[in-house]
């Protein structure tokens, strides 16, 4: 999707350029623009285009890791239970001599 833009994008680009050129106003001042232009717009490719069409594009198959133990959320809740019941902290009596 973001080449089919790109590529539109370059295409007026240089369609506005043509324009500008066939009807006799491109002085200096807009091919510097123009230059600001296109710099803007290789810059966006590298950003947005380049990376959707150098990256990996084969679908990967998830699997799940084996589990091993406990999960966090089984751990958390056993340790939040632990906590929240009378006799969940086991509490030491200072020895005072």
């Amino acid at each position: 999707m973001f080449v089919k833009i790109y590529a539109g994008m370059w295409a007026v680009f240089f369609a506005a350029l043509l324009a500008l050129f066939l009807l006799g106003s491109l002085t200096l001042m807009a091919v510097v623009i123009a230059g600001f232009v296109s710099f803007t717009l290789v810059f966006m490719g590298m950003m947005c285009v380049l990376p959707t069409r150098v990256g990996p594009h084969a679908e990967t198959d998830v699997t799940e890791a084996p589990k091993t133990g406990p999960s966090l959320t089984e751990r958390t809740r056993a340790k939040v239970k632990s906590l929240t019941e009378p006799n969940g902290i086991e509490i030491r009596k200072p020895h005072f001599r």
